[in-house]
């Protein structure tokens, strides 16, 4: 049985670049639709909407700690 938590670790590390469901579920080697119903199961959001929430998020963090200014956000 997956462990969803796989999934929230590659989104930790690869939300700023090409992380899609799709690309996550090859890396996992999980099955898509699998992976897509399980995350709507756990977080009540789709992959895209707890992507966009999560970018949002770390953006929020970074601007609060100055950490990068607005121009270099991911």
């Amino acid at each position: 049985m997956l462990n969803i938590n796989e999934s929230f670790s590659y989104v930790d590390s690869h939300y700023s670049q090409d992380c899609t469901l799709k690309v996550v579920a090859k890396h996992l080697q999980y099955d898509y639709a699998y992976l897509s119903k399980l995350f709507v199961h756990i977080t009540n959001m789709t992959f895209t909407e707890y992507l966009t929430q999560y970018q949002i998020s770390q953006a929020c963090c970074q601007l609060k700690n100055r950490q990068l200014p607005i121009g270099k956000m991911p």
